[in-house]
């Protein structure tokens, strides 16, 4: 080999780059599934009557808490799935 010639190596494309990971597909079902809004609307009423059930305190914060939660980490997914996949 010469000094005016280098060696190189070649590299083959990464096939995750070709294809969305495992977990952006899962995740993409969770955001284009239509119930997933809906679930979470009716998820926390059920969790606050269950709190009252079980004669607990502060039920409606606990499923308001819980319904926000939801809704951001819903936010985010949908966030991640636009980005990456």
């Amino acid at each position: 080999m010469g000094a005016s010639q280098k060696a190189t190596t070649s590299i083959p494309p990464s096939s995750s780059s070709a294809t969305p990971s495992r977990t952006v597909t899962i995740l993409r079902s969770i955001v284009q599934n239509p119930w997933t809004l809906p679930y979470i609307a009716l998820v926390t009423p059920l969790v606050r009557s269950f709190w009252n059930y079980m004669d607990w305190s502060n039920g409606g914060e606990v499923s308001l808490n819980l319904s926000h939660g939801l809704l951001i980490l819903y936010f985010i997914i949908s966030q991640y799935v636009r980005r990456y996949g």
